[in-house]
């Protein structure tokens, strides 16, 4: 769990609503900031449709949308609603070429600067994952409006 807890986002919040209201309004296909997918009995992917990242989504070319699980579960009069991302594989492929980097740099003759390693990479790292999370916390703050607003209706 150590390093998951800072590459992963989680959200919890309880909604009034029952599970079944809160399932028939994320069936509705009409809603303008982000797409449902149903994946099994009360669990859900939510795709943000418009995320910019390394193969950014707002073409129907090779991307990696911004996406979250969703999962309801019945309480006692309301609903406790679970988001959870997944590690992005971007940051997964350029932390492997950063490693690849360094054993290069420790066991062949080619020289790569050592700025590159020592600098780059940890920048690169840590500007996608900036990147990354706000677009992943922004998704988080429109599920939840979206499925408290439903509460209010």
């Amino acid at each position: 769990m150590g390093l998951t807890k800072y590459l992963t986002l989680k959200n919890e919040f309880e909604i009034n609503n029952s599970a079944q209201e809160l399932q028939s309004q994320l069936a509705d296909k009409n809603i303008s900031k982000f797409d449902v997918e149903f994946l099994s009995f009360r669990e859900y992917r939510i795709t943000a449709k418009l995320s910019v990242g390394i193969g950014m989504s707002l073409t129907s070319g090779f991307s990696l949308p911004i996406c979250t699980s969703l999962k309801l579960e019945d309480e006692e009069n309301k609903t406790k609603v679970k988001l959870k991302t997944s590690i992005r594989p971007e940051l997964v492929f350029i932390s492997l070429i950063w490693i690849v980097t360094i054993f290069f740099q420790l066991f062949s003759s080619a020289k790569i600067p050592i700025a590159i390693t020592l600098v780059l990479f940890p920048l690169i790292l840590g500007w996608f994952w900036l990147i990354y999370r706000g677009q992943e916390e922004s998704l988080h703050v429109l599920v939840e409006k979206y499925l408290r607003d439903v509460n209010e209706q």
